[in-house]
C-alpha cells in the first residue's frame, strides 16, 4: 500500500513537472513570437530610415528646377508615401527614440492609436494628426498625437526634457512634412 501510494505520488509530480515544462516551452514560444514581431517592425522602419535620409542627401545634390504653382512631394518621402499613402510626415528629436512616420486617418478615428504605421494592431501605435489637419499649406497649429508607454516608444522620450540640461543640448524637433522640411524651436515644456 506504502510503495503503491508512493507510486501515485511519483507519477503525479511526474506529470505536474511535464505540465510546467511544456507551459515554460509555450510562453518561451509566445515571448519569441513578439520579439521576432518587433524586431520585424524596428528592421522596417530602420530601412525607411536610411532610405529616407539617402534620398534626402541626393536630393541636396540635384539642382531642383520646378515651378512655383506646383507643389510636389519630398524626393526622401516619394517612396515612403507610395507604400504608406496615409503618411503626412516625419518627426525626429535629436537625443531621443523619437523618429517615425507621422500618419493621418482620413476617417476621423483614432486608428493609429491602436494601429503602427503599416497598418497592423501594435498597443503602441503610431505618431498621428487628426483628420482636420492640413499639410499643404501647413497649418499653424499642427498637433502630433503618440503614445506614452513604458517602453518609451513612440513620445516617452519627451519626459526628457524635464531636464534643463538635455533642453539646452536638444532645443529643436525636426517635423518635416510630405512637402517641406520643418525645424522648430521648444518653447515651454
Amino acid at each position: 500500500s506504502n510503495s503503491r501510494h508512493r507510486r501515485t505520488i511519483e507519477k503525479v509530480c511526474k506529470r505536474i513537472a511535464v505540465s510546467f515544462l511544456a507551459m515554460a516551452v509555450v510562453l518561451l514560444l509566445i515571448v519569441l513570437y513578439f520579439q521576432i514581431r518587433e524586431a520585424k517592425e524596428s528592421a522596417v522602419l530602420a530601412y525607411i530610415r536610411q532610405e529616407k535620409e539617402q534620398l534626402a542627401k541626393a536630393a541636396e545634390k540635384v539642382d531642383e528646377i520646378g515651378t512655383e504653382d506646383s507643389v510636389e512631394i519630398l524626393d526622401q518621402y516619394a517612396i515612403l508615401y507610395s507604400m504608406y499613402p496615409e503618411v503626412v510626415g516625419w518627426i525626429k528629436v535629436d537625443g531621443t527614440n523619437i523618429d517615425y512616420p507621422v500618419m493621418q486617418d482620413p476617417t476621423g478615428q483614432d486608428y493609429y492609436l491602436s494601429h503602427n504605421f503599416e497598418g497592423k494592431e501594435d498597443a503602441k501605435g503610431a505618431p498621428f494628426v487628426d483628420t482636420e489637419t492640413t499639410v499643404e499649406p501647413l497649418d499653424q497649429n499642427v498637433v502630433i498625437y503618440g503614445h506614452n508607454i513604458k517602453s518609451g516608444a513612440p513620445f516617452g522620450d519627451l519626459d526628457l526634457y524635464l531636464d534643463q540640461e538635455f533642453y539646452r543640448n536638444h532645443p529643436n524637433i525636426i517635423f518635416d512634412t510630405l512637402y517641406e522640411t520643418g525645424k522648430y524651436r521648444i518653447v515651454a515644456v
